[in-house]
C-alpha cells in the first residue's frame, strides 16, 4: 500500500469522540518509539525495512492529525486495540433497519420515530412507554402521569402526590404499573382506579409477569433491596428473593417462565417461583450498563470497561436450564454505550452511545453490520453542544422502544 492510499483510507474513516481518540494515539506512539529515541544519539543509517515503514506510518498518522484534526485516527490503532471498526456515521436517521417505530425521551420531550426515519414530537415528558400493541403511549413527567395516542392526543392524565417514574404497560394493556415518590402504583389502562400496591420501594421500572391470564402479577424491587413479586389487584405476595447485588433492569421472558436481573456486577436468572437458577458476571471484566431479552431467550448485555474506554455488546442464551453457551461479542468500540433495544423482528439492536452523540444499530443475526447515526441530540431538538446533553439528566435521546407499527394506530 502507497503513503497516498494509507492517507486516503485514514481521512475516510470517522471514529467517535476524536479528540480523545487522538490523545490515546499520541500516548500509544510515545510509548512506542520515545524509549528508543532516548537511546539513540546518533543517526542510523542502515535501519531495518520494518523500521522505516513504520516510522512512515506514525509520519502519515501524524500528518493526518495535524492537517484534519477532525478527521478519524488510523484504522490500524483500533485493529491493535481489539475494537471494532466503526462505518461512517451516517448525518441522519434514515430508514430504521426491520421497520418498527422507536419511541424516543429526549431532553424534556417524548419522540416517536418513523419507520423511515421521520421524527414526531408527542409532547414534554421525561419518560415514556409504549402500550403492548403499539396504539398508545404512557408518558410521565414531575407529578403527572397520562396517556397519549401516536399522534400525541391526551387520552387521559393523573396527578399524583410525588414525582412519577418508571411506569410499564401489563402485557394484556388493562393495567399500568408506576412509581410515585417510594410507592409502587397501578392504575387501570382507562386511567381509573389508581391505588398504592407497595410502599417503600426503590425507583426502578416495575416487570409484568407474561402469561397469566386475567390474573396481573407485577416484579418490583423494594427498599430492603428484595425482589417481590405480587397481585397487582389484591396485593397478595407470590414470592419474594433476595438479590447479591442490587437491580438495575428486571426482564421477563416472553413465555414468563424465568426472570432476568442485571445488576452493575452481574445478571442472575429466577425462575417464576422466585428460586435462582444461574448467574453470569461480565465477560473480561467491567461493568454491566443495560439488558435487553428477546422471545427464545437471546439475552443481550452492554458491559463497560474505564480503562481503556470501551463497551462490549454480547449475546447469551438464558434458558429455563440456565445461562447457556459462552457469550457472543458483536460490537467492542471505544466509546461509553449506555442501552440497548431489540428490532421488533429480533434481528437488530439498537446501542445508546452518548458520548460519541450516536446511535448504533447492530445486526445480531447472519452476516455482521453496523449502522452508525451521528448528530443523534441535534436531531431531537437538544440546544448547545451534544456533550452537554449528555452530561445531563434524560438529556441525551434514550429509546424507550421498538416496536412494530400497528395499522390501527397508523390510520388514525
Amino acid at each position: 500500500m502507497t503513503a497516498h492510499e494509507l492517507r486516503t483510507q485514514l481521512r475516510e474513516v470517522r471514529v467517535p469522540d476524536e479528540a480523545v481518540a487522538q490523545e490515546r494515539t499520541w500516548a500509544i506512539i510515545r510509548a512506542a518509539h520515545g524509549s528508543a529515541d532516548r537511546r539513540e544519539t546518533r543517526p542510523r543509517w542502515r535501519a531495518t525495512v520494518s523500521a522505516v515503514a513504520a516510522l512512515a506510518v506514525v509520519a502519515i498518522l501524524a500528518a493526518a492529525i495535524g492537517s484534519a484534526p477532525r478527521q478519524a485516527v488510523a484504522r490500524w490503532v483500533r485493529d491493535a486495540l481489539g475494537l471494532t471498526a466503526l462505518p461512517h456515521a451516517r448525518p441522519t436517521l434514515g430508514p430504521l433497519p426491520t421497520g418498527g417505530q422507536l419511541l424516543v425521551s429526549a431532553g424534556g420531550g417524548v419522540w416517536l420515530v418513523t419507520p423511515r426515519g421521520g421524527r414526531r414530537r408527542l409532547g414534554p415528558g421525561d419518560g415514556a412507554t409504549f402500550s403492548p400493541h403499539s396504539l398508545y403511549v404512557a408518558v410521565w413527567r414531575g407529578h403527572e402521569l397520562a396517556a397519549l395516542d401516536l399522534r400525541g392526543r391526551r387520552q387521559w392524565s393523573l396527578t399524583a402526590t410525588a414525582s412519577v417514574s418508571g411506569a410499564q404497560w401489563s402485557p394484556d394493556g388493562y393495567r399500568i404499573a408506576y412509581v410515585v415518590g417510594r410507592s409502587l402504583m397501578v392504575v387501570a389502562g382507562d386511567g381509573s382506579g389508581a391505588h398504592a400496591l407497595a410502599g417503600s420501594v426503590e425507583r426502578l421500572a416495575p416487570a409484568w409477569e407474561p402469561g397469566t391470564g386475567a390474573v396481573h402479577r407485577v416484579a418490583f424491587l423494594d427498599a430492603r433491596g428484595a425482589i417481590e413479586l405480587r397481585d397487582a389487584d389484591s396485593g397478595a405476595l407470590i414470592w419474594a428473593a433476595h438479590t447479591r447485588a442490587r437491580p438495575e433492569q428486571l426482564l421477563w421472558s416472553a413465555d414468563g417462565r424465568r426472570l432476568v436481573v442485571v445488576s452493575r456486577r452481574d445478571v442472575a436468572l429466577y425462575r417464576n417461583d422466585g428460586r435462582r437458577l444461574a448467574s453470569r458476571a461480565p465477560a473480561g471484566g467491567g461493568v454491566l450498563a443495560g439488558g435487553a431479552l428477546a422471545p427464545g431467550g437471546r439475552l443481550a448485555l452492554v458491559s463497560a470497561r474505564a480503562a481503556p474506554a470501551t463497551s462490549s455488546l454480547t449475546l447469551i442464551s438464558a434458558t429455563p436450564a440456565g445461562l447457556r453457551r459462552a457469550p457472543r461479542a458483536v460490537l467492542t468500540a471505544a466509546e461509553r454505550l449506555v442501552g440497548i433495544s431489540w428490532s421488533p423482528n429480533h434481528r437488530w439492536l439498537l446501542a445508546v452511545g452518548p458520548s460519541a452523540d450516536q446511535w448504533l444499530f447492530v445486526r445480531a443475526t447472519g452476516a455482521p453490520r453496523i449502522i452508525a447515526v451521528s448528530g443523534v441530540a441535534a436531531a431531537f431538538g437538544a440546544t448547545g453542544r451534544a456533550r452537554s446533553a449528555a452530561a445531563k439528566p434524560g438529556g441525551f435521546p434514550r429509546v424507550a422502544g421498538w416496536q412494530a407499527l400497528n395499522p390501527r394506530a397508523a390510520g388514525s
